[in-house]
């Protein structure tokens, strides 16, 4: 599970083997990942180049050439919230390479997150920061 808070940018994590397999074909969706390519596709390469993007808010902000195939959405709302699929269709029969992720977007300023609400293993809090944004306060809060 991600956090992201609204009106800042946030990263969803997919990566592959680059070196190994090359550039190949990859998308992300909003839903839980198919038998096969993306439901509700907001996102897609074909190995080296954006070939489809749903929306100027959603980007790939890694290098594609290395296999860095994170998703970023820029100015997330709460209507971000939910199931992200990243799959890099890997040749062969179900080779493919799938990722899921549960994104909660916050309202800053209704936050009231615990340190020990975000130590467990399960849970990963990503606080992703763009330039020019005042965030002192939230830094101090996790940082009790």
């Amino acid at each position: 599970m991600i956090t992201g808070f609204v009106g800042y940018n946030v990263t969803l994590p997919c990566s592959y083997d680059a070196k190994h397999y090359g550039g190949i074909y990859m998308c992300w969706g909003r839903s839980e990942i198919p038998y096969s390519g993306c439901d509700n596709e907001i996102i897609a390469t074909d190995g080296f180049k954006v070939t489809q993007r749903k929306s100027h808010r959603y980007q790939l902000s890694g290098d594609l050439n290395q296999g860095d195939i994170s998703l970023t959405i820029i100015s997330a709302d709460m209507g971000d919230s939910g199931i992200y699929g990243c799959r890099v269709q890997i040749p062969g029969l179900f080779n493919d390479l799938k990722h899921q992720v549960t994104l909660t977007i916050q309202n800053i300023h209704n936050t009231t997150a615990s340190p020990s609400s975000t130590a467990s293993p399960e849970t990963q809090t990503v606080i992703s920061v763009t330039p020019g944004k005042a965030v002192h306060s939230i830094i101090m809060h996790f940082l009790k």
